[in-house]
């Protein structure tokens, strides 16, 4: 039952946003806009990989208030092209970010040659790439060190951006308690745009906020409502995202985050939550004008 619950909950939450997007009028939700990774983002609030594995929800995801939306995890390119189509039909109201599984160990040429595909495939049409390191439910991935996954990441997507003559953000994403402290300046050091850090725990995520600084941390894991995205802010990540919390809140759910975080002065994004920039309001034309 517990593992029925979830989907079952995810499946809810999918049908009540494809009901809301047809007979509610859109209404923009505050714009709290911040900038990560040189893109700009209308607000923080991103919605995690898993909900949307393929992109067919993009748009009224985008139209409840997210300000940038994961699709994936995504392991095979004829997935990846589906997902392609529906990214090109999407009205870009949020950022989309494509999450890949990525064989980073150098063992297998196959997979590796097939992850480099999907990292190619996916450039033009992301606008920043997550190479899901997480492994399933948070285990390790890889015995190979995460610091020899990383390198070989960022060697590959430099060759590509190279080649290719244009440069799409890189992220890279990681069970933070699965990350030794020791790893964390290698990092930072290691060419990639981003981490998102998969904890519930405020205290580490503070801590390693403070070690990648200024490599911008995207927390995600445990947030049940504003009151932990404002915390999450405070403790240094640069933006957050929702999974479950979504899926029991439904589609009015990031308005109501966005519209209480709005009113909380002490939330800032970025890095560094006390040099970053404040959080302001500002009027924003609505969804369907």
């Amino acid at each position: 039952m517990t593992l029925v619950a979830p989907l079952v909950r995810c499946a809810t939450a999918r049908f009540a946003l494809r009901v809301a997007a047809r007979v509610i009028p859109p209404r923009s939700p505050p714009a709290l806009p911040v900038s990560v990774m040189g893109l700009h983002f209308v607000n923080p609030l991103g919605l995690a990989a898993g909900f949307d594995r393929d992109g067919s929800l993009l748009t009224p995801l985008a139209l409840s208030g997210f300000g940038f939306i994961e699709i994936g995890t995504i392991r095979t390119i004829a997935r990846l092209h589906r997902a392609l189509a529906n990214v090109r039909r999407h009205r870009r109201h949020a950022l989309i970010g494509i999450n890949l599984a990525s064989a980073a160990d150098g063992v297998e040429p196959d997979s590796v040659d097939g992850s480099r595909a999907l990292m190619r495939a996916a450039w033009f049409a992301a606008d920043y790439l997550v190479a899901n390191l997480s492994g399933p439910r948070g285990a390790p991935g890889s015995a190979v060190p995460l610091t020899s996954r990383v390198a070989l990441l960022c060697a590959r997507h430099a060759a590509l951006a190279s080649e290719v003559g244009s440069r799409t953000p890189l992220v890279v994403k990681l069970a933070l308690n699965l990350v030794p402290a020791r790893d964390l300046p290698c990092l930072r050091a290691s060419g990639v745009d981003a981490v998102i850090g998969v904890s519930a725990d405020t205290d580490l995520i503070a801590r390693v906020a403070r070690a990648l600084a200024p490599l911008p941390l995207i927390s995600v894991g445990g947030i049940r409502g504003s009151d932990d995205v404002v915390a999450r802010i405070a403790a240094g990540a640069a933006l957050v995202q929702v999974h479950t919390a979504f899926c029991r809140g439904g589609p009015f759910f990031p308005r109501r985050v966005l519209t209480e975080l709005a009113k909380n002065e002490t939330a800032r994004p970025g890095v560094g939550a006390a040099q970053a920039p404040r959080l302001r309001p500002m009027r924003m034309p609505s969804a369907g004008g």
